[in-house]
């Protein structure tokens, strides 16, 4: 999407907005947004002070919690606010078009025709945007605007208010920068980096590489860039890749998992790139065999490309993690099953229905450490079975984010079957009232746990402050 000129709010509920979006040529005629774009309008409808804080943030008057999370997380503008949320709410976010307007204003040649004096007539959708993170939606204002460039007022509201204006963009460093400031094992290279053409290769050809073991890149790259990658002389001792929106394609993604350059790799992330079928490059490369763990996020993976990979997994594979692609065949999960040495496996934000999920409590199936279900259809049922399942005694950690499990499903945990070594709970943004919270921490059914991670449960976490005996609970935003 390009060149949004107003986003208007039209209504909000308890998890979800929706926005009316007016726009300067759309991508193709698409108005269907991506979640970037769509997280960027809606935080276009928080207060300004909201994203415009510095020192000038007044929390008495733009809500304490708002205010507090921001200079908690160090986030100043508008964009930071935007990736901010990207980055944590992926797996609870969904957006959809209600629907689209003057979308055939062009011309023979299929240019775009607009008339800036009459506003009403832009290209306009209608989106509802759904976010984990609940709390936010308590500071969007219904009716409220906002612009990101002069735009005279929409006919249909003479009394709209003036623009917001934002608050300047810190300056983003370049590479060769970043790379001289650059100390430590972990290289995160993320949106607030100023990346140019070239950046690749400069990349691969840095010394300091040497010292790298883990590796995040989340920039532009294309195909060309990820070769490059693949052919470093420096790149011995990386042992994690992730890269996420980088525009990758199977000839570069290929070429890392065939080069003989990156002998340590073994954990490999990949997300928001369109990647489908591409993705089966990898199988039957030196890197499938060294692999210990996978994550596959919103790289538009269909069941039969999933089945295809998982048919001869890699040998040494331990955590796997399916998040966001669509996948509903009960086939996939069979096939995680039977990955020989597996302990973790996150299926996140899937659509399998519940009657796929039961699979993984079968009395037969293989018991894990550690078990993502956040966003799935998870529900009192599929609890139920849980808890009596062979991952129970085993589990470590456990995530039932944005699931429809209700206060009673988590209270069944209280009483239910011990779980001797289930350390971390993940609860968020779960009906969960601070009496069965209480009798988490203190239930002698789960003896080692020591972490519970919350947030948007329906209460103030200022109220939880006295339950943490012994159990450390962590509220996320």
């Amino acid at each position: 999407m390009s060149a949004t000129q107003r986003v208007q709010v039209l209504s909000r509920d308890t998890d979800a907005v929706t926005l009316r979006v007016f726009v300067i040529h759309p991508d193709e005629g698409d108005l269907v947004p991506d979640r970037s774009t769509a997280l960027q309008w809606l935080v276009a409808a928080l207060p300004a002070a909201a994203w415009s804080l510095g020192e000038s943030a007044r929390p008495s008057e733009e809500g304490p919690a708002l205010a507090r999370l921001l200079r908690e997380a160090r986030i100043e503008t508008f964009a930071q606010l935007a990736w901010w949320l990207l980055e944590n709410e992926r797996r609870v976010v969904d957006v959809e078009l209600l629907a689209e307007r003057n979308v055939d204003a062009v011309d023979e040649d299929g240019a775009w025709v607009i008339d800036l004096s009459r506003p009403e007539t832009l290209p306009q959708a209608d989106v509802r945007v759904r976010v984990g993170a609940a709390s936010l939606l308590d500071h969007v204002d219904p009716g409220a605007q906002w612009e990101c460039a002069p735009f005279p007022p929409l006919s249909a509201n003479p009394e709209a208010p003036p623009p917001r204006p934002s608050a300047p963009a810190p300056e983003r460093l370049g590479l060769r920068a970043t790379l001289e400031a650059h100390s430590g094992e972990t290289l995160d290279l993320g949106w607030q980096l100023r990346w140019e053409k070239g950046d690749a290769e400069r990349l691969a050809e840095w010394p300091g590489l040497e010292e790298i073991t883990h590796l995040c890149l989340r920039r532009p790259i294309g195909d060309e860039g990820a070769e490059a990658l693949a052919a470093s002389p420096h790149a011995r001792g990386v042992r994690r890749l992730a890269l996420e929106a980088v525009g990758l394609g199977g000839s570069g993604l290929g070429a890392i998992a065939r080069s003989p350059a990156w002998p340590e790799l073994r954990e490999l992330a990949l997300a928001e790139d369109a990647l489908g079928e591409a993705v089966l490059r990898v199988r039957g490369t030196p890197l499938w065999g060294r692999l210990t763990a996978l994550e596959l996020s919103c790289i538009e993976l269909r069941d039969q490309d999933a089945l295809g990979l998982l048919d001869d997994p890699p040998p040494a594979l331990r955590a796997l993690t399916l998040n966001s692609n669509g996948l509903r065949d009960p086939a996939v999960i069979e096939a995680a099953l039977r990955i020989p040495n597996l302990e973790a496996l996150d299926l996140g934000g899937e659509d399998f229905d519940e009657s796929a999920l039961l699979l993984l409590f079968a009395a037969d199936a293989r018991p894990l450490a550690r078990l993502g279900l956040a966003g799935t259809a998870l529900s009192s049922r599929g609890s139920t079975r849980l808890s009596s399942s062979p991952h129970w005694r085993r589990l470590r950690a456990l995530d039932l984010t944005n699931t429809a499990l209700s206060d009673t499903d988590l209270a069944t945990l209280v009483n239910g079957p011990v779980a001797p070594e289930l350390e971390e709970l993940r609860l968020y943004n779960l009906p969960l009232g601070l009496g069965t919270l209480s009798r988490l921490v203190a239930s002698a059914s789960l003896p080692a746990l020591r972490r519970i991670r919350l947030g948007s449960n329906g209460f103030d976490p200022s109220d939880a402050g006295h339950l943490g005996d012994g159990v450390e609970l962590s509220f996320d935003p």
